[in-house]
């Protein structure tokens, strides 16, 4: 499975837009490890993907920052951003008249032999 990857809300939006089978938008945040600083930093995304007529992944990621673990201030920039955006996300994707879900389209893995 091929997947289209944008950084852009307005350039992801303006793919949905042109998409008319798709009426699944997957919507989350989440959070990757730092390779640097294992276990004290995590980078903070929004992720947001839907499924296309021929079933390739039109996917959404966007970076919103750095969360420190152990980090006193509540919430933390990074989070705040992400949940911000994702809800923006969100209305933009309804108001295309998508279904809006939580989780990520992943490619499927291979059957072991």
């Amino acid at each position: 499975m091929t997947k289209v990857q944008f950084n852009d809300l307005d350039e992801f939006f303006e793919e949905l837009a042109k998409l008319v089978e798709a009426k699944i938008v997957r919507v989350s945040t989440m959070s990757k490890e730092s390779q640097q600083f294992p276990g004290v930093m995590y980078y903070m995304f929004v992720v947001a993907g839907v499924l296309n007529e021929s079933g390739q992944v039109v996917e959404l990621l966007v970076p919103c920052g750095d969360v420190v673990r152990g980090m006193k201030e509540t919430p933390a920039p990074a989070s705040e951003r992400a949940n911000e955006l994702a809800d923006k996300v969100r209305s933009r994707a309804q108001a295309l008249g998508f279904d809006v879900r939580a989780g990520r389209f992943l490619a499927a893995e291979a059957a072991p032999c």
